[in-house]
């Protein structure tokens, strides 16, 4: 099965410039750049290995840079072992904010993901001097989650669609299904079916006027 190759992004690049100095020059880094010509069937040194053994061995490469990036980073931006900690609960706290409002970027989890760690180290960056007796943590990470969600959703395709149904195992229980063997794909699947029917059944437009309105919406 051939291997997906991954979607290396600027940022992930600005992080690993920003905390190994002079990575650019290293054996490991050239070796990386020979590895993606390769894989993207540009002229190369690398010869005698199959595509899908390039991408592993970029892989590893690019993981034992970023876990660097990151040992520097956590290890000079702020002295004392409470940062991690920190750092670790606005990762957190952003992931469980953007996980009610149902925040997805795309249909990549990892680009989401990978978002959401951004934040997070904005979030430190920005805070790293804070003193928080004077201000209310609470309040500046729910903010800063409310600012970024909305900027990026606000330009998001105006095709995009979203799930009107929750669904958990729970639910099924307490209607009196058995839920031991179902998977997250089958209550995924039940979710959207239940949404299909609800959005085609006459109760729609009456709740959806009914919330639009709450909300402050207008019509054309």
């Amino acid at each position: 099965m051939e291997l997906k190759d991954l979607h290396i992004t600027d940022s992930f690049w600005d992080f690993i410039e920003a905390n190994i100095p002079d990575h650019d020059k290293r054996t490991d880094t050239l070796r990386q750049s020979e590895l993606q010509n390769f894989i993207d069937g540009h002229e190369s040194t690398v010869a005698g290995i199959t595509r899908e053994e390039a991408i592993l061995l970029r892989d590893n490469i690019l993981h034992r840079l970023f876990a660097e990036a990151i040992a520097a980073f956590t290890g000079e931006t702020v002295s004392g072992s409470g940062y991690l900690r920190d750092y670790a609960e606005a990762l957190a706290d952003i992931a469980y904010e953007a996980g009610k409002r149902r925040f997805r970027l795309s249909g990549n989890s990892r680009e989401t993901i990978g978002t959401l760690i951004h934040w997070a180290d904005e979030f430190s960056r920005r805070h790293k001097d804070t003193d928080w007796i004077d201000k209310e943590y609470l309040d500046e990470i729910y903010n800063f989650t409310e600012e970024k969600l909305q900027t990026t959703q606000s330009g998001s395709d105006p095709e995009s669609e979203f799930e009107i149904a929750f669904l958990d195992r729970a639910a099924l229980e307490r209607h009196g299904y058995d839920s031991k063997n179902t998977t997250d794909n089958d209550l995924q699947e039940l979710a959207k079916l239940m949404g299909d029917n609800y959005c085609n059944s006459p109760k729609f437009s009456e709740d959806l006027c009914a919330a639009c309105t709450f909300l402050g919406l207008k019509r054309n």
